[in-house]
């Protein structure tokens, strides 16, 4: 009641009536906390559910044999950053999209790639595995990779570090709890897949509903919506697209090197983890930093909105290609929906002596 009472005693210089706030703008503010809660619920399950349906000594493997971590953090935050960096000084964006492009590239991974490895059968170990590593180094190299090219393209706008970070600490306490349930409870691995699953589809249709049906509404005192300009211009959409192509082909070809003998399936894994980027963090920095000029807000917005459709799209059927060509666990033959619904990773076998994890690792390991 008092918070109520304090609401309602703002009054304006010119009436003597006091003036309350709208139930429009104090719902609008409820359903934002809601889905704010919402939304980290659902991808902290999902991560926990790709995370806790990986073999924990199968992921301890990727540790002993570390050529696809290494290979792939060298792509994640070397040759990716470096990637949109040149792109942004060729094609020379607007500043605050050029700003909001290299937040995106110089982001981990995002909670989708390990659902994609899984539906698709690429190596989810790995894929995890790079997740974990990447989300750790995140916290180094997106600080470091954001202070020398926004730098080199001699930019003064200030960069919200705290935004940053709160999709990141999502992340990696999912990860770390997935790890445990596996290791403790590891009869629950397959239940994790579903779970993991089914999260990956309502994050789906979460960002589908908010992309075509919210609207928010605006506040009182806000001006009205601006016409974008930059959006209008086709080179706006070639910046913005251009790093995710030139990435995926330059990751599939690093990932390929003979002499890192990296099974195909490891090198899908590494081609979706540094591809599939962490749009939520640049979102949540747009929004941030851009929240007091709507133009730029506006233009800022769609960066990580084209490049979330873009990476779910290519992506798809760059891993429905993989998976005909044999690139994949999951057997080429197989019936589409089996193959999607199947789980054909590697596990160790545990009891039988049939097979050590040594020889697991090896048959990863062994050149295709």
């Amino acid at each position: 009641f008092g918070k109520l009472l304090s609401l309602c005693s703002i009054v304006y210089p010119s009436s003597s009536h006091a003036t309350c706030v709208s139930v429009d703008e104090m719902s609008e503010e409820g359903k934002g906390w809601i889905l704010h809660v919402v939304t980290s619920v659902i991808l902290f399950c999902l991560i926990m559910g790709m995370a806790g349906s990986v073999d924990v000594r199968t992921l301890r493997a990727q540790f002993h044999h570390p050529r696809g971590i290494i290979c792939g953090m060298l792509c994640q935050f070397v040759v990716m950053p470096f990637v949109c960096f040149l792109l942004v000084l060729t094609i020379q964006p607007s500043h605050h999209v050029a700003l909001t492009m290299m937040i995106l590239c110089s982001s981990p991974g995002g909670a989708y790639s390990n659902w994609w490895c899984s539906l698709f059968n690429a190596d989810l170990a790995l894929s995890v595995a790079m997740t974990a590593v990447s989300t750790v180094m995140s916290g180094i190299m997106l600080p470091a990779n954001l202070t020398l090219y926004v730098a080199l393209l001699k930019g003064s706008m200030p960069v919200p570090w705290a935004a940053l970070f709160q999709g990141v600490g999502t992340v990696s306490a999912a990860i770390i709890t997935g790890i445990c349930i596996s290791t403790k409870w590891p009869q629950l691995m397959r239940c994790m897949t579903r779970v993991g699953n089914v999260c990956g589809i309502l994050m789906l249709l979460l960002m589908v509903f908010l992309a075509v049906f919210h609207k928010p509404n605006s506040k009182p005192g806000t001006p009205p919506p601006v016409a974008s300009k930059t959006a209008q211009d086709p080179m706006f959409y070639v910046a913005v697209c251009s790093p995710f192509f030139v990435s995926m082909l330059l990751s599939l070809i690093i990932s390929s090197i003979p002499s890192l003998h990296l099974s195909k399936p490891q090198r899908v894994a590494i081609t979706v983890e540094v591809c599939y980027q962490n749009v939520g963090i640049a979102s949540a920095v747009a929004i941030a930093a851009f929240s007091e000029q709507p133009e730029k807000l506006a233009d800022a917005a769609k960066v990580p909105v084209i490049y979330g459709a873009l990476e779910a799209g290519v992506l798809a059927l760059f891993l429905v290609g993989a998976w005909k060509a044999g690139w994949t666990y999951a057997p080429p033959q197989e019936e589409f929906c089996r193959a999607l619904r199947g789980d054909h990773q590697p596990r160790h076998d545990d009891g039988t002596g049939n097979e050590s994890m040594e020889d697991v690792v090896e048959l990863e390991l062994a050149p295709a």
